[in-house]
């Protein structure tokens, strides 16, 4: 009577099932795991998009998109179906990885299912064309081969990248020319390549520049006169570093220059009393040298001591530039050099909390 009873509340519910119509299933889910090429799981974003269309079930689906965290390659979502939609109907998927170095665009078709689809049973190779009316998957693709608009990035990556110039020439040492396109190098076959991209013998290098240092400006300082002359022409004019009293003065803000001559604005006119000191480079060939930059002289800061030492012993002398809190101290005046020696003048000691800077060629 038992097996009877269970015999009869199976068959109801078959019944049941049996008599529940096709459409009455209006969303399928989507579980699958994203691996990348080396097996391992992907981890990173997934946007789901969509245009408007019509369902299976005639409701109208409002454009939209999601966003889910792929976390270890697991991948759930729970979708309209659109193989049974509109013309159209088509879910675009774009997958970024978290660190930026993978991203992908995807197109599925979702069928109808009670039972969760894989991936590979959704993706389609093409979206459909949107156009035509009725159910139905729509039978239009675009066509092959896809043009660059057609992918995500392609355009803006492209043009970033280098193409060949004028003078690119196949087996030859590249370089980058003025317009930033590939070019190539010529010359003999035994030549050397120098890094402006011209080639010589070997050994050969193009001429190091020439510096004029702690140039003091010709003209009167005296509260009233503005213009003022260098003993050469800085090339660039922007080498150019002009100090008034020891702190630096911007050029096109407190002054200008034209070939080597200065002009202050209203404003900044030298006064009485004040000191012009300028470095800068100009044109001409000069020995190679080596630079150092914000060297911190070794010795002790406590308002005593006059004596601080550089790694290195600057050449030529007047090439240092030391700032004491930012100041540029004057060689000869506020400080003497011997060799790599400094030694303060008499009430110009460094004090506790004072910073010093030295920037020099050797």
């Amino acid at each position: 009577m038992r097996r009877l009873r269970h015999l009869f509340t199976y068959l109801l519910t078959f019944s049941a099932l049996a008599s529940v119509p096709a459409t009455a299933q209006t969303l399928s889910s989507i579980r699958d795991t994203v691996h990348n090429a080396d097996g391992s799981s992907f981890n990173g974003q997934l946007i789901i998009s969509w245009q408007a269309f019509t369902s299976a079930t005639g409701a109208s689906i409002a454009p939209h998109s999601t966003a889910l965290n792929i976390t270890n390659g697991y991948i759930s979502v729970v979708l309209v179906p659109t193989t049974n939609a509109s013309a159209g109907a088509v879910y675009t998927a774009q997958y970024e990885s978290n660190d930026g170095t993978k991203q992908w665009t995807e197109y599925w078709q979702v069928p109808p299912s009670w039972t969760p689809l894989t991936l590979s049973e959704i993706r389609v190779a093409n979206p459909p064309n949107t156009g035509g009316s009725g159910n139905g998957g729509g039978s239009g693709a675009i066509t092959l081969p896809l043009s660059e608009s057609n992918v995500i990035n392609l355009s803006a990556d492209l043009s970033a990248r280098a193409v060949k110039g004028s003078s690119y020439a196949p087996a030859h040492a590249a370089m980058i020319d003025d317009l930033g396109a590939i070019g190539s190098v010529s010359g003999n076959g035994g030549d050397c390549v120098h890094v402006d991209g011209s080639s010589g013998a070997c050994g050969s290098a193009a001429p190091y520049p020439l510096f004029v240092d702690a140039d003091l400006p010709s003209g009167s300082i005296n509260g009233f006169n503005p213009v003022f002359t260098l003993s050469q022409t800085p090339s660039p004019s922007t080498s150019l570093s002009l100090y008034r009293n020891g702190m630096m003065q911007r050029q096109g803000v407190d002054y200008s220059v034209a070939a080597n001559t200065v002009t202050f604005v209203p404003g900044a006119t030298p006064q009485t009393g004040d000191i012009l000191t300028a470095f800068y480079r100009t044109q001409g060939s000069g020995s190679a040298a080596q630079f150092i930059d914000a060297e911190t002289p070794s010795g002790t800061i406590d308002g005593f001591n006059t004596i601080f030492s550089l790694a290195s012993t600057p050449n030529p002398a007047a090439s240092l530039q030391l700032f004491r809190n930012g100041a540029l101290q004057r060689l000869g005046i506020d400080f003497t050099l011997s060799a790599n020696t400094i030694t303060f003048a008499g009430g110009m000691t460094p004090r506790i909390g004072d910073s010093l800077l030295a920037f020099y060629r050797h």
